[in-house]
């Protein structure tokens, strides 16, 4: 029933899946020792509008920015590959995960032997994270097996702004015929608002309670409501794990460079390395613009490593230089 009922839905609700008691070493450690640190820490930053990986971090270190009334407002990315800075708080986070509980609830609504954890954040407030899917950032290979989880580490008030779904968004052909990983991020962004504007009819924000768990597609569209009330905290866990049968990726390239490790029997990413050739092209653009300056071709290459070089080009005088470096990149790229 929970497969069907999330093949339709797109995500699904799991009551008490965690035990109270896990939640609060977690917590007591994260208000213990975490919260007053005055150490950079890795952080999940907002989804950018603009174009370009460049301007698009998948992490940033910052200190602890702490609200009014005592709340983390900069989220942690990964904290469960904190061993060196924190291993208890890693420790707690993979005890959590690891739990057969969670493994079977993810197989329970897409069938795979066992899962391999692939990211985490913590959450001590809401972030308001604007409506977006995950296959953008962070899919499988073959594509479909990537599910997002979401723990809520307390009772969340709605007050605080709920984690909401545009639901049956996952299947809906009218956008699903594209890969969303061929789109640039800003426009990417703008059709994912634009689809959830216009199916709010559609959009289902769960009432949660501590130790619930919810579990999506990384198709389905979701986000997180506006706060109401800044007074009120919105705790929770997030991961993303991938079917261990197939091969982790994003916007660039295969996870095929990985170091794995193990917590009980729990498989986790702890890094991904860099590509044998980091600086190998994996894509090319080029626009013709007009400045005030004159007319430039700027062109653009996408690196193995996950970085964009821009080139700026005068085309009536680089026009053969132009033509011969795109020549070339694309024989590079067929090669490859």
């Amino acid at each position: 029933m929970d497969q069907e009922e999330f093949e339709a839905r797109g995500w699904i609700k799991v009551p008490g899946l965690v035990s109270g008691s896990a939640i609060n070493r977690l917590l007591h450690e994260f208000k213990s020792n975490v919260l007053p640190s005055t150490e950079p820490m890795h952080r999940q930053p907002n989804f950018s509008r603009t174009s370009g990986e460049a301007a698009h971090p998948h992490g940033v270190d910052e200190l602890n920015a702490v609200s009014p009334h005592g709340f983390l407002i900069n989220g942690l990315k990964d904290p469960h590959n904190w061993e060196a800075s924190n291993h208890l708080f890693a420790s707690l986070i993979l005890d959590i995960l690891s739990a057969r509980s969670v493994r079977n609830a993810l197989s329970n609504v897409h069938p795979a032997p066992d899962w391999v954890l692939h990211a985490t954040m913590f959450f001590d407030r809401n972030q308001a994270t604007e409506p977006h899917e995950d296959i953008y950032y962070i899919d499988s290979n073959p594509t479909g097996a990537c599910l997002g989880f979401w723990l809520a580490l307390e009772d969340i008030d709605e007050r605080a702004g709920r984690f909401y779904f545009v639901e049956g968004s996952h299947k809906d052909s009218a956008r699903t015929a594209r890969h969303p990983m061929e789109l640039e991020n800003a426009e990417h962004l703008k059709l994912i608002e634009e689809y959830a504007n216009r199916n709010r009819n559609s959009l289902v924000a769960p009432e949660l309670r501590k130790g619930d768990a919810l579990i999506w597609h990384g198709r389905t569209i979701h986000g997180a409501l506006p706060v109401q009330d800044e007074r009120f905290s919105r705790k929770s866990l997030t991961a993303h794990f991938i079917d261990s049968e197939r091969v982790g990726r994003n916007r660039f390239r295969d996870f095929t460079s990985v170091e794995i490790r193990r917590f009980n029997d729990l498989r986790y990413l702890a890094a991904i390395r860099p590509d044998e050739n980091a600086f190998a092209p994996t894509g090319v653009c080029t626009r013709d613009v007009e400045l005030s300056g004159g007319r430039y071709c700027f062109v653009g290459i996408d690196r193995a490593g996950g970085d964009r070089i821009v080139l700026a080009l005068e085309p009536h005088r680089d026009r053969p230089q132009i033509e011969s470096l795109i020549g070339s990149l694309n024989d590079v790229m067929r090669q490859g």
